[in-house]
């Protein structure tokens, strides 16, 4: 399983069509083309959103399917958790990717220098350029929010919010 993570508009759905297996994304919930998502999309509904997507991995897994790709922002650990732990549970490796755009690898590098000015623009870009209509202050809260470099030991580790 292939767990492919970060903010709106930095190039995963990109990358995740490359593998050649299945695609999950929570975004699918609310629709697979840009006018039916911006349509359809519920901040509210969200949290069932999530929980469909995971249990579509979690079937897919049972079923065998391979490469599973999880294409989600998962900015924080225990976001990408439940689909480690089915992982664990159906016997499937977990890797995880971000995406390999030249603007993704410039936001780490803004982020590691706290450039602010630069990730107010990188934020405004990535709004321009995402397909769901992703606002600039949301982006903004994903840069603020990411956790880099995680390992499916720190992912499992993780404490849910409300645990």
């Amino acid at each position: 399983m292939f767990l492919i993570r970060g903010p709106s508009g930095t190039g995963k759905s990109t990358l995740s069509s490359t593998f050649g297996g299945e695609v999950f994304s929570t975004d699918d919930y609310f629709g697979t083309e840009p006018e039916e998502y911006k349509q359809n999309f519920s901040a509210e509904k969200l949290p069932e959103a999530h929980e469909w997507n995971i249990n579509r991995v979690a079937e897919a897994m049972q079923r065998g399917v391979s490469p599973i790709i999880v294409d989600n922002t998962m900015v924080q650990a225990w976001e990408p958790k439940p689909y480690v732990l089915s992982a664990d549970k159906f016997g499937y490796e977990t890797r995880i990717l971000e995406p390999q755009s030249d603007i993704w690898h410039s936001i780490k590098d803004m982020m590691q220098r706290k450039d602010q000015a630069g990730l107010d623009t990188a934020a405004q870009e990535l709004a321009q350029r995402n397909k769901h209509g992703v606002p600039v202050d949301r982006i903004k809260d994903m840069f603020q929010q990411w956790e880099p470099n995680l390992t499916p030991d720190q992912i499992r580790a993780s404490k849910m919010p409300w645990e």
